[in-house]
């Protein structure tokens, strides 16, 4: 979930998680002078039309796409991802710093670059109306959205323009995209509803964003995710998915890992769904989330408690290990060609995909995979696994620190609410506010200013909660230095 906050201080949380957004000189002079090792033997793509697709601002910008249509309502895909490889020379200093940090890291006012800008936002990066090496994925996809065959390779390719998802979005509305993305909402559609991924949890969050009233307080408020985030989100798991199952196949390689949720887990979601007025049916998670209008507020909250079926994703390092599927992109149903998928599509941002990447070269084109790529590879895994777990917390404090910035100024007043799910024992209660969209935790059992269901605040102590009803609840705490928001009954 991207999350906008362009009046708040995260400094804090950049002390205390001590991120670092620069870069040492010796790796500020390697990417200052990289050039692209593999220049001399890529293939002219030039003439491809391809665009890049990118929030606001953005100037990493690692892919960029454009679809042609065949015979047949079949379509063929093509796909430029950045070549970060091409300027990192094995075992120098940007080599080295880039296994440190493993990934970029995201907070709503700056970003913690894997690689330096110089390479990151300009000599790697896509941008418009500029010749870039990279990696052409050609990939076709048959009329039930299934991928009958691809080609990777090194080219040189160059983008014919750079839009903004509101850009593509109001354009698709107009009937006025451009001809390299005409058939995107077709291909995304058609994926989605496909038989590798139509079952598939897929959490599509919409953003958020502070922004300041009048008055000098603060209001979190959600930013409508666009169908074509979603259309574009497709091509890229196509790409993985293609990589993941050559890998896969080969027993060699990086993938990306999730089991299938446990049943209890399920079960625990579709109550959820139904606490927050939802009326669940006989489909899988994951197609109720696909049909889910995310845009409200119930909606967010829902993919949000979604993320539980979505525990324990991890790098797996085939060859010691079979390979695995990830539950959050493909099911691989009976009678349906087995998946699996990689991550190859941002390696600007993530350390991983600049190594899946390399060896799905080489095992397409039947050549050795480079020493740097195989001897690295344990540290790869180390270091995707703990740069994504700071990413992770890093990225909660974020949240938590904004919701407790915009509620300080409303400790104690009432909300009405919505209680997802109760602990009697602990007497403490999960709940979500409406407005602004928060899930927290509560406190109930004592002096309480809790309603019984339809009725005024005035409950008896120690009254015990419903799940799925809706109360009045008095905010008790809301501490941005603490990054803690708490209510009571």
């Amino acid at each position: 979930m991207k999350l906008y906050a362009a009046h708040l201080d995260f400094t804090a949380i950049i002390d205390e998680f001590r991120l670092d957004p620069a870069f040492p000189p010796d790796v500020l002079a390697d990417a200052a002078t990289a050039t692209d090792q593999h220049a001399a033997s890529r293939v002219d793509a030039t003439h491809i039309s391809l665009v890049t697709i990118d929030p606001p601002g953005s100037m990493d910008l690692d892919q960029a796409v454009g679809i042609t249509m065949l015979d047949d309502e079949r379509y063929r895909v093509y796909y430029a991802i950045a070549d970060p490889a091409a300027f990192i020379t094995p075992g120098g200093a940007l080599h080295a710093e880039s296994l440190r940090r493993g990934q970029s890291i995201y907070l709503p006012d700056q970003t913690i670059r894997l690689h330096p800008p110089a390479l990151s936002e300009n000599k790697a990066s896509l941008l418009p109306n500029a010749t870039r090496p990279a990696i052409l994925w050609t990939i076709d996809l048959d009329p039930a959205g299934a991928w009958t065959d691809y080609t990777i390779t090194r080219a040189i390719v160059r983008s014919r323009a750079r839009f903004t998802y509101e850009e593509t979005q109001a354009a698709h509305d107009a009937g006025t995209l451009h001809p390299a993305i005409a058939h995107l909402p077709a291909v995304g559609k058609l994926l989605q509803t496909s038989a590798a991924r139509r079952d598939a949890i897929t959490l599509n969050f919409p953003s958020q964003e502070v922004q300041q009233t009048p008055d000098g307080l603060f209001e979190l408020i959600i930013e409508p995710r666009l169908p074509m985030m979603d259309y574009n989100s497709e091509i890229s798991l196509l790409a993985g998915r293609c990589a993941g199952t050559t890998m896969a196949n080969a027993g060699i390689g990086i993938l990306r890992t999730l089991a299938e949720p446990e049943p209890t887990a399920v079960s625990r979601f579709w109550a959820e769904a139904e606490h927050l007025g939802y009326t669940t049916h006989p489909t899988s998670p994951g197609e109720f989330l696909r049909t889910l209008d995310a845009n409200t507020s119930r909606g967010m909250a829902i993919m949000r408690e979604a993320q539980k079926l979505l525990r324990g994703s991890e790098y797996l390092e085939l060859g010691a290990n079979p390979p695995r599927s990830h539950s959050g992109v493909i099911t691989n149903n009976d009678g349906v060609r087995p998946e699996y998928y990689a991550q190859v599509t941002a390696p600007l941002r993530r350390l991983a995909d600049r190594y899946a990447t390399e060896i799905v070269l080489s095992l397409v084109a039947e050549t050795p995979i480079p020493d740097w790529v195989t001897c690295d590879l344990e540290q790869v895994l180390a270091a995707m696994t703990a740069s994504g777990r700071l990413a992770a917390t890093v990225d909660h404090a974020c949240l938590d620190y904004c919701e407790a910035e915009v509620l300080k100024a409303f400790v104690g007043n009432q909300f009405p609410a919505t209680v997802v799910e109760v602990n009697s024992k602990q007497k403490t209660a999960r709940v979500f506010v409406d407005k602004p969209p928060v899930l927290a935790d509560c406190d109930y059992g004592g002096a309480s200013d809790l309603a019984e269901p339809g009725a005024e605040p005035g409950v008896k102590p120690g009254a015990e909660l419903v799940e799925g009803e809706r109360y009045c609840i008095t905010l008790s705490e809301a501490d941005p230095v603490r990054r803690v928001v708490r209510f009571r009954f």
